[in-house]
């Protein structure tokens, strides 16, 4: 017959410490496990995961969600490395979030002419490009239009 296997961890000395068969157990009967992780060891883990990985973790529950997307230190890293200190600083005290941050940095390089004399597609191959809003590619024709 099949291997039984203790659901209270008492055979290892752990019995206040569930066992990974009760997390799979509340998993299948749609209670949420993640309440059983404290918020500060789940700041901590979300501080070393990449982007993609905060973003789908953020799509896990409602706490990690709000925990994710209302938390600074969290992006802060994330944001230094798009551009020097000083200007996630200056977009900080401007108002932005670290939601907003990308759209900055994208569109304070193009204002500069960062885009303006590509010569093939390979240029932009590194390049993460998103939507901006007209007034910006207004700001940015412009800019073009100037130079």
């Amino acid at each position: 017959m099949g291997q039984s296997y203790s659901t209270t961890g008492s055979h290892l000395g752990f019995s206040a410490i569930p066992t990974a068969l009760q997390h799979i157990d509340r998993y299948r009967t749609g209670l949420n496990p993640q309440p059983l992780l404290p918020v500060e060891l789940s700041v901590r883990i979300f501080l070393v995961l990449d982007p993609l990985s905060l973003l789908t973790a953020a799509q896990s529950c409602s706490l990690w969600n709000r925990t994710i997307n209302h938390s600074w230190n969290i992006w802060k890293h994330h944001c230094c490395s798009l551009c020097c200190r000083t200007h996630v600083d200056k977009d900080r005290q401007d108002g932005y979030s670290w939601k907003n941050f990308h759209r900055s940095v994208l569109k304070r390089d193009w204002l500069s002419g960062r885009y303006s004399d590509v010569s093939s597609a390979d240029e932009l191959r590194d390049v993460t490009m998103i939507s901006l809003d007209a007034e910006s590619w207004g700001e940015i024709l412009q800019a073009e239009l100037d130079r």
